[in-house]
């Protein structure tokens, strides 16, 4: 009752302590030992540019391990062409299981709308898949990790692995392992305004400053934000065993201030199935061929055979 509570106002929601529902290895030198995939992509957090693939005999991990910090490595939406469940059957089992409120983040939860699609339906890629990336830096001129976008369904992120820090209360040990900044719905104006009036000072051109999510917004670039447009995002602490909740149309972005390996899941909750729809309208108006023009979501069939069921009920 809590998390709907919460979730009923928009806000993300953040659930400690899961490490403990997980029974697998979901560390690196586990992964190591996984065959790699011959589309596999490495990108640097720093410049967004695509690395030059990985030997055939060498793993993503055993990739990252080599490589120096001169850029800082990350491997998203792992595995990329293929069902995680096909892949990896018993991580998946242990990451479903592992995952609070199974009503709505389950695939056949009640409160999943996407349950509701008939079996003859090819379902929407909803996960799950995994992230991991090297420590970065959300301090001025840094990139962070993850740039500031936001997403047309809600997703729940469990960091299921991170090194441990060796003096966690000395000086320079980060506040977590990863931070979160999370900005309300309502905000999605105000912050198109900064970064467009960000982008014409700076000579540079947009389709949507959210949508190409070509922007992470260092804390110099936050307090601009508070300052000129008076919003201020969640921020999130995350730790490994930790699961972020992010509702659907929330800008967001993530910076690891350690090595990560997370997963990621989306779904569909009946509360916030009005910004699914809206954000669909808005993808629908962007450019021929960007990134998030298509309408994977599948939404009208989703709302469709949800109004179907509850009309059987």
């Amino acid at each position: 009752e809590l998390f709907q509570a919460i979730w009923r106002e928009g806000r993300p929601v953040a659930v400690e302590n899961l490490l403990g529902r997980l029974n697998l290895p979901w560390d690196p030198a586990h992964w190591q030992n996984q065959p790699i995939q011959d589309d596999i992509q490495i990108i640097d957090c720093c410049t967004g540019l695509i690395q030059p693939p990985p030997l055939p005999q060498m793993t993503p991990f055993a990739k990252m391990l080599r490589q120096t910090h001169q850029v800082i490595p990350k491997i998203k939406d792992w595995p990329p062409n293929a069902d995680f469940k096909d892949v990896f059957p018993d991580h998946f089992a242990d990451f479903m299981q592992a995952l609070p409120f199974p009503e709505y983040t389950l695939r056949d939860g009640q409160l999943n709308l996407v349950s509701r699609l008939p079996g003859c339906f090819i379902p929407p890629e909803l996960g799950p898949k995994m992230y991991i990336a090297y420590a970065s830096s959300d301090q001025p001129g840094s990139k962070g990790t993850t740039n500031l976008h936001l997403d047309m369904a809600d997703a729940i992120n469990l960091m299921v692995y991170s090194p441990p820090v060796d003096d966690p209360t000395g000086p320079d040990a980060p506040p977590a392992a990863a931070v979160w900044d999370i900005f309300p719905f309502e905000d999605l104006p105000k912050i198109r305004n900064f970064l467009r009036n960000r982008a014409q000072r700076l000579n540079i051109s947009f389709d949507d400053p959210i949508h190409d999510q070509s922007i992470y917004l260092h804390t110099g670039l936050l307090a601009q934000l508070f300052e000129e447009e008076g919003v201020r995002p969640w921020r999130v602490l995350q730790n490994p065993g930790d699961a972020v909740f992010v509702p659907a149309g929330c800008a967001h972005q993530v910076c690891n201030y350690a090595n990560c390996i997370k997963v990621a899941m989306d779904f569909v909750s009946p509360e916030n199935i009005s910004r699914c729809y809206q954000l669909t309208t808005e993808f629908r108006l962007l450019k021929h061929r960007h990134l998030r023009k298509p309408d994977l979501l599948q939404l009208q069939s989703i709302l469709y055979h949800a109004w179907l069921d509850s009309e059987v009920v």
